[in-house]
């Protein structure tokens, strides 16, 4: 926010297919039929799965996936074992590039990132500041991560819930800079380049 309390920046959800590894009983199957429902090569697919780190982690197949898609997978959950949906927060800048070298933006975290976040809740495939009072303020700004742990069967069908945290929502930054005379600036600054 500036000083004035108007916002810069907005965040939605965004949601990812995913499939845990450790859960799939037929992979053929069932890549056959995601790479049809999400539009994926399904020869790049099984290497994706392959080379994931950790079997019991979610592997992202497809990023902002639609909401059709999203309820479809969800109503058919016993049909996708293994499949799971993944909320993500997307940052929209609501008013574009201005402000843009002070507020940064966001990124996946990289190994180099990921190494020196340890013990903060970070892990591959998360978003991250990249630049500017993104990236010097992503801890503050992060929030924590919700989760659930569940008990399954052979087959991955959900016996019950062995524990569940909610998330906890990132704090807002309040600025110095007035939104109203930073615009006035870069447009007389562009003007004479």
């Amino acid at each position: 926010m500036d000083r004035n309390g108007k916002k810069l920046t907005h965040n939605e959800a965004s949601f990812s297919v995913g499939v845990i590894p450790s859960n799939v009983s037929n992979p053929d199957h069932l890549l056959d039929r995601l790479a049809i429902i999400l539009k994926l090569d399904k020869k790049a697919i099984p290497e994706r799965i392959r080379r994931a780190p950790n079997p019991f982690k979610p592997v992202v197949l497809k990023k902002n996936v639609g909401m059709s898609t999203v309820t479809f997978l969800l109503e058919r959950e016993e049909e996708f074992p293994g499949v799971v949906i993944v909320a993500q927060p997307v940052r929209t800048y609501l008013y574009g590039g201005l402000a843009s070298h002070l507020l940064g933006h966001l990124g996946e975290v990289n190994q180099a990132e990921l190494t020196l976040s340890s013990g903060y809740g970070i892990e591959l495939g998360d978003l991250v500041g990249k630049m500017g009072v993104e990236k010097v303020c992503n801890r503050y700004l992060q929030g924590e991560k919700g989760g659930k742990q569940i008990e399954v069967d052979a087959h991955g069908r959900a016996l019950r819930t062995i524990s569940e945290k909610d998330p906890i929502p990132g704090h807002n930054v309040y600025l110095t800079i007035d939104l109203r005379m930073q615009e006035i600036a870069e447009k007389e600054l562009g003007e004479r380049k």
